[in-house]
């Protein structure tokens, strides 16, 4: 009774949940978690969502980084499943954020507003010809893609009063992610686990290399390299200008950087670069000085390390590329799509609709103009939505950038342009403002937004 005092209704949950998951993996049952997890984290929500934005918030970026973890976990026990409730439980505990937005409203500025709406009207007009494309359940997994981002943010600006608050709080479990999610990614490389192992084997995707040691393109706890390199950079560009413990801080940026170079993703290495840079142009030069000088730390701890190991001829084969545009099959794999794309009726007024392109055009093989892997984002924007609507939806897009790079130069603020401009770049090759990486992106807008509102009040 004296023990059950001293805890919370809100730590036992949680600690209830954490003990029957871990014990189910433990003890080999695993392939229970397809229906306990998502029914766990669904009620985790509800009581985060009624109680604690700012946990609730939390919860989805580690629903969004893990659950593909879980997933590979509850696979290895029970057996490989192609459609997983796993998988899908971050897009319902995050579109449960639409619920509150729905019954309470939420004022936003004029402009920002009529951007929301704007995107809003594209997404649906999307998911309407989807559903005659794809069929109701492929764009229905692709309008949660489209849709869970974008209420994420809504809902930030509906709870900005609480946020502006408690933002920081989330800062601690993202900088333990981050050194999580590098340092599994540098195992995975060095000596791959068997679920990761048995997932490769099993796992339609040919672009993750090998299930041995130091032949896997690094994608750590997320799904594939892509995702996991843009998260990954997300959360170096928010540790290397926040406020953190300066040791918390270093091993993130090490293991992080080292896991990002590991996974081999160009796109994502050019975005930290850009990203990076547009935090030392903004920031003042005693904060761009003391940033240059951690990073110089961490080089000098990560160089040690990588050519002492077999790790240096993965990252320099791919550096090599660069210089030898040429002869890269993936450069000219992508100039050929595009040629394709661009050279048919590809691109109507209203486009192929949700459930088209990528994960969710796997859930209906009859769809003939379901593309899986779309090497644009732009393109994949007009290729889904349609000339039109994705017109109205890139507007709505710029509308809110613009807002975003106005806004005044506190450290937070500026390291979520960095993220948000990091994202946007890789557009030109994938679709970031969807799934993990459009989570990042609506966020980074719906934060920047609220912290500004606060440090102009202050």
């Amino acid at each position: 009774m004296i023990f059950y005092s001293k805890i919370s209704n809100e730590k036992l949950l949680i600690y209830t949940i954490a003990i029957i998951i871990s014990a189910l993996i433990l003890s080999g049952l695993g392939g229970l978690l397809n229906i306990i997890y998502p029914v766990a984290m669904v009620v985790l929500g509800i009581y985060f969502i009624s109680n604690n934005a700012i946990k609730y918030i939390t919860l989805i970026y580690m629903l969004w980084f893990f659950s593909p973890l879980i997933r590979r976990l509850s696979d290895y026990q029970a057996g490989f499943h192609d459609v997983s409730l796993i998988i899908v439980t971050p897009h319902i505990v995050t579109i449960m954020s639409i619920l509150p937005i729905l019954f309470k409203g939420v004022k936003i500025k004029r402009l920002e507003g009529l951007a929301i709406s704007v995107i809003t009207v594209s997404i649906l007009c999307g998911y309407l010809v989807g559903i005659f494309e794809s069929g109701i359940f492929s764009a229905t997994f692709s309008l949660l893609d489209w849709l869970c981002p974008l209420s994420l943010m809504v809902f930030i600006f509906l709870k900005r009063k609480t946020l502006e608050l408690d933002y920081k709080a989330m800062l601690k479990p993202i900088s333990l992610s981050v050194v999580f999610m590098g340092l599994y990614g540098i195992i995975q490389f060095v000596n791959i686990l068997p679920w990761d192992a048995y997932w490769m084997r099993n796992a339609d995707i040919n672009s993750i290399g090998y299930p041995s040691p130091y032949n896997v393109r690094v994608f750590s706890t997320l799904n594939s390299p892509g995702p996991f390199a843009i998260v990954i950079t997300s959360g170096i560009l928010l540790l290397s200008n926040v406020s953190l413990k300066k040791s918390r801080k270093v091993i993130g940026l090490v293991f992080g950087g080292l896991s990002l170079l590991l996974s081999l993703v160009r796109s994502a290495w050019g975005g930290w670069f850009l990203g990076q840079l547009v935090i030392l142009l903004r920031s003042n030069i005693i904060k761009s000085s003391k940033m240059i000088l951690t990073f110089f730390i961490g080089i000098l701890l990560i160089i040690p390390f990588i050519y002492t190991s077999r790790l240096y001829n993965s990252i320099e084969m791919r550096l090599s590329t660069f210089g030898n545009i040429q002869e890269d099959k993936s450069f000219n794999d992508r100039r050929e799509f595009l040629n394709n794309i661009l050279s048919g009726e590809n691109l109507t007024a209203f486009g192929h609709g949700l459930g088209s392109t990528g994960l969710s055009a796997r859930l209906n093989s009859s769809n003939r103009n379901a593309i899986l892997d779309f090497d644009n984002g732009f393109l994949s924007i007009f290729y889904t939505l349609g000339i039109i609507p994705g017109i109205l939806y890139c507007i709505g897009v710029a509308i809110l950038l613009l807002n975003l790079y106005i806004l005044s130069k506190t450290a937070t603020i500026i390291s979520l342009q960095a993220i948000a401009i990091s994202i946007i770049s890789q557009m030109i090759f994938v679709n970031t403002l969807i799934g993990v990486s459009g989570i990042i992106f609506w966020s980074s807008l719906g934060f920047a937004a609220i912290i500004a509102k606060k440090s102009k009040y202050e």
